[in-house]
């Protein structure tokens, strides 16, 4: 709980956008070891960030630094605490997977997390359960990164307002 003196003080990782509040600004985006069509996926992701004035952090592709490694997991840790979603693609087979999400939902609600793959991936039994949104190509995955990531930002508002509400309601307790 915050001090009288440290009411205003800005706890929150996010920037302040136009009318002062904080807004979110980064996304964990984990596409799977470097190669042409996990190059391609993060292109599309972050080109799409770039557009939501988001800045997309990638999971590291060093096969030193996987997810597995004590570096590794480090590294990845690091990352999730400093964004405000996550997006993995599952198309790219890796051992990692299951990690990969279990550190994310970790981290985040779920409605932060959007879990992808390409129409016709198959996918590894330990993530079966997960809400998975299929895309055909790059346009496709364009659509639904880009409208996830909407609903994603008024979701992180909508519990920013929440938060906020709580807190003046913290100090009503007297009456």
């Amino acid at each position: 709980m915050l001090e009288d003196d440290d009411e205003f003080a800005d706890v929150d990782d996010g920037d302040d956008d136009e009318d002062g509040n904080d807004a979110p600004t980064t996304v964990f985006v984990s596409v799977g070891a470097a190669g042409a069509a996990s190059e391609e996926s993060f292109g599309v992701i972050s080109g799409v960030c770039d557009r939501l004035s988001l800045e997309a952090l990638r999971a590291p592709t060093d096969p030193k630094q996987a997810i597995g490694t004590p570096a590794g997991n480090e590294a990845v840790k690091d990352l999730l605490d400093a964004a405000d979603f996550a997006i993995i693609d599952l198309s790219h087979k890796r051992p990692t997977l299951a990690r990969e999400i279990s550190m994310a939902e970790a981290e985040f609600d779920a409605v932060f997390i959007l879990l992808v793959a390409k129409t016709g991936t198959p996918l590894p039994a330990a993530i079966e359960d997960k809400t998975i949104i299929h895309y055909a190509d790059k346009g496709d995955l364009r659509a639904v990164v880009e409208k996830h990531l909407n609903a994603m930002v008024d979701a992180w508002h909508e519990t920013e307002e929440d938060e906020d509400e709580e807190e003046e309601d913290d100090g009503d307790d007297d009456e």
